[in-house]
């Protein structure tokens, strides 16, 4: 006798770092929204599955356990479930982040409300190992989140409007576009949710949908000149799709924010970015209120560029030692 299809499939690809999936899991089992299969994936880890995931799996017929035998990165292993899953809205979830108890159920509203979004993200707030309040705060550059999906496709060339543990996404679209973003597997939600807003609408709600865990083994902290490196060349991607021409990685880096070596540099930078905003007003014709919105973003980001060139030529100054 065949089960009935779930409402939504969460994903969760696992590998080593289990001391956090336990909290994972139980954040699921207490959504409000219960209309939902579980698919884990082990992505050929060094360590056992946790004794937690095995008694989930024994005592729940919504929890799945897919075992790779290779090792996977996480768009390996995210896109490997996307061919076992067999509900028409994933979600995706971390294995050391949790959602908040509502997330489904307000996403899954949406989605259901508006046939012109493919994907939903939201807000996220942080928490140490310990699961103590994170110091610093959120994970967004300005704190200011793009509520549409217009703000959110303006916001593409310089950030992700969010992270991966945060999206719930229509299946077939999902599919689609290729799932996650193989070639930059260091921020493959960055790359999959530009191919989401080239398709159709992500709107971003305000209200944080889960929790983020810092911590010493996760990517950013792992390996964090190589996830810079691809976030750089995936930038370049996007830039160079919307304008069809190419552009010098380092140009790229300075009109995001990040270092320039000189004058002139920043210079084209500021210039690439008033290049971004016409092409984004012509091409998109956003509301009036989108359109406003993008340029206070880009005053802002022509105000980041410009304090990085002053902070460059500024005198390098010596201390007096300590007292």
């Amino acid at each position: 006798m065949s089960t009935p299809t779930p409402a939504v499939s969460i994903i969760i690809p696992i590998y080593n770092r289990m001391e956090f999936v336990g909290g994972t899991l139980a954040s699921i089992v207490r959504q409000t929204f219960q209309d939902f299969e579980v698919v884990i994936i082990d992505a050929g880890s060094t360590e056992p599955v946790p004794v937690v995931v095995n008694e989930y799996i024994a005592d729940d017929p919504r929890f799945r356990l897919m075992i790779s035998p290779v090792q996977l990165n996480s768009a390996q292993a995210r896109n490997a479930t996307l061919s076992e899953v067999r509900a028409p809205i994933v979600a995706v979830i971390d294995s050391d982040d949790v959602m908040v108890p509502h997330r489904l159920e307000r996403q899954v509203q949406v989605l259901a409300e508006r046939p012109d979004i493919v994907a939903v993200g939201g807000s996220m707030s942080a928490v140490d190992e310990h699961g103590l309040g994170w110091r610093k705060g959120g994970v967004t550059d300005t704190g200011v989140v793009p509520d549409t999906p217009n703000r959110v496709h303006w916001l593409m060339p310089f950030r992700a409007p969010t992270l991966s543990s945060t999206i719930t996404v229509r299946t077939d679209v999902l599919r689609a576009v290729g799932g996650f973003d193989e070639d930059h597997p260091l921020c493959d939600d960055y790359g999959m949710t530009w191919r989401l807003t080239e398709v159709g609408g992500f709107l971003m709600l305000p209200e944080i949908m889960s929790t983020y865990r810092i911590h010493s083994k996760q990517v950013s902290s792992t390996t964090p000149g190589r996830q810079a490196m691809q976030v750089a060349l995936l930038r370049r991607s996007i830039m160079m799709s919307r304008l069809n021409r190419s552009l010098d990685l380092k140009l790229v880096i300075a009109a995001a924010g990040g270092p320039s070596a000189d004058d002139e540099t920043s210079a084209a930078a500021e210039a690439l970015c008033s290049e971004l905003l016409a092409w984004f007003i012509e091409q998109r014709r956003p509301s009036e209120a989108d359109e406003q919105w993008a340029r206070r973003d880009y005053d802002h980001r022509i105000q980041v560029i410009r304090n990085v060139a002053f902070t460059r030529s500024e005198p390098a100054t010596t201390l007096p030692p300590s007292q």
